[in-house]
This record gives C-alpha cells, structure tokens and sequence, in this order.
C-alpha cells in the first residue's frame, strides 16, 4: 500500500503494535539507510540498520578512471537520497 518509505513507516507502526513487535531489522541500501532510520524513527519506531551491498558481489571493478553504470547508479542515489532528504525534512517526516 505505501508509495514512499514514510508510507511504509506508518503503515509498519500499526502493523508491529498489533503483533506486539518493537524491534526489527530494517534492510535497504548504503544510501537509503540513514533517511530510513530517521524516518522510522520519527514514527516512534527502533529499526536495527543492516545496510545490503552497494553493488552486487559480480560487478567487475572497470579501470577506475572511466565511469561505469555502477558508478553512474551510486551518483544518481545520491542526488535523490540528497532531494528525498531535504523534502522528508521539509515534510516534518524525520526525527
């Protein structure tokens, strides 16, 4: 049902208040962790961070003066996790 992580932190608040759970462990990328853990956090919510892989364990390390789709991935996270940011902190959605 959620279309955003803050969707998915509401909905999860009173998923786990119903089944009496007040820890989990919250899987998502490097980049995403640290909204993530705000955000739930914001909901009253204590989410253990385990942060998956950057890459997948089969990238191939390119010359590393040369961009590669892996690299132009890692960047593009990062301008949207920048501007996820800022809107989640305009949004009052961060604790």
């Amino acid at each position: 049902e959620s279309k955003n992580t803050h969707d998915e932190a509401v909905l999860l608040k009173k998923m786990f208040r119903d089944r009496g759970i007040e820890r989990f462990v919250l899987v998502t990328s490097p980049l995403h962790m640290g909204r993530s853990i705000s955000t739930f956090r914001a909901q009253g919510l204590q989410p253990i961070p385990s942060p998956s892989l950057l890459y997948p364990d089969r990238t191939e390390r390119p010359f590393p003066f040369l961009p590669n789709d892996s690299a132009l991935r890692v960047g593009d996270g990062i301008v949207y996790e920048t501007f996820a940011r800022i809107y989640y902190w305009w949004q009052g959605w961060l604790a």
